[in-house]
């Protein structure tokens, strides 16, 4: 199409949540200041995200929208958005939720994914739709592809995550030297499905801390993510820095600015660290790695495939984490060595 189609002044980005796609997606951000800089360019998210759009360079405002919201009080979105006279609207998450944020928006442009990707007949909603491509081309390439047809060519997949001395303050109540790199290995993950088990994590600490220096262990504030990481305190005697539980999401960036490495499982931190290029390896179950992995990284994710994968499931239909529990500590290891060979990491002599 005719990027004269979607000439625009102000422009809203729809992607209410999760972490690791609000992330994923700011790529579009930076194009889109390139495409249009005059433009005001707002992004409606859900307050969980929303502090990691905080002070981004192409952003001139983030407007959070409550998840209580929907679907009964659609009044309040409309009342919050409609006043801003978006004249563009892109929904990045097709779902029928993110396409009524970009109708009640008001905008008359309003652009989404093909009918095929879309879910929850959210098309229906947009007045303009992206070809139908494969849905398993990894998540950032399938955003690149609004950037092609605003316009821009060849796109490449670029982040802005200015950091705040205040987002240093659990790095520096770690203890974390600057500008000297060190481990990270995040336990966290609501979903069973998604987690790695207990003892491989603490055999990991165990040699990750006589190799390469104390890691950090990163975890989240949920019950069943302090109960995981409790558990995995009780099997290793390895000395480790404790992040599980600390600090707010904004922290994450402090903790991440001089990483060497990360290691996660399919978490919003596992994206968040290969945004800002740290070394990641992705542990993986029942999703698919080459559209989910950590971009950039994708030669370092660990998986196990199995008949029934993936299945992109919360919990396992059969009732088991086998896809996780394949998942040795060997071949964790393996991808270590050969990370740390590939980019001449220099945490080894620590």
């Amino acid at each position: 199409m005719d990027r004269a189609t979607f000439s625009a002044e102000r422009i809203l980005i729809v992607r209410l949540g999760a972490i690791g796609d609000v992330i994923n997606s700011t790529v579009l951000v930076s194009h889109l200041r390139e495409l249009y800089p005059r433009a005001f360019i707002a992004w409606a998210v859900h307050p969980v995200a929303a502090p990691l759009l905080e002070g981004h360079p192409g952003l001139d405002e983030v407007v959070v929208i409550p998840r209580e919201w929907f679907p009964w009080h659609l009044g309040k979105v409309r009342d919050v958005l409609a006043p801003r006279r978006f004249d563009l609207a892109i929904d990045l998450q097709k779902l029928a939720k993110s396409g009524l944020v970009a109708w009640l928006s008001g905008a008359r442009v309003r652009i989404g994914y093909d009918r095929h990707r879309a879910k929850e007949l959210s098309w229906l909603l947009s007045t303009h739709r992206l070809a139908s491509r494969d849905p398993q081309r990894h998540v950032v390439d399938q955003v690149m592809e609004f950037s092609s047809l605003l316009g821009l060519e060849a796109p490449k997949a670029r982040w802005s995550l200015p950091i705040r001395d205040s987002d240093r303050r659990l790095a520096r109540a770690l203890g974390l030297p600057a500008r000297r790199p060190h481990v990270v290995v995040c336990v966290g993950g609501s979903e069973p499905s998604k987690r790695w088990f207990a003892a491989g994590f603490a055999r990991l600490l165990g040699e990750l801390s006589r190799r390469l220096g104390v890691p950090v262990l990163l975890g989240g504030h949920s019950e069943v993510e302090k109960a995981f990481a409790e558990e995995i305190r009780g099997l290793t005697k390895a000395p480790y820095l404790d992040a599980c539980g600390r600090g707010e999401i904004r922290d994450l960036l402090g903790l991440l600015e001089h990483a060497g490495l990360f290691i996660a499982g399919d978490t919003g931190p596992l994206h968040l660290a290969a945004a800002m290029r740290v070394p990641t390896i992705g542990l993986f179950g029942p999703q698919n790695s080459n559209r989910s992995g950590p971009y950039g990284f994708l030669r370092y994710t660990v998986t196990k495939r199995f008949p029934c994968s993936p299945c992109f499931r919360p919990r396992c239909p059969h009732g088991t984490t086998d896809c996780m529990r394949a998942i040795r500590f060997d071949d964790v290891m393996a991808v270590v060595d050969r990370l740390i060979q590939d980019r001449g990491l220099d945490i080894l002599d620590r």
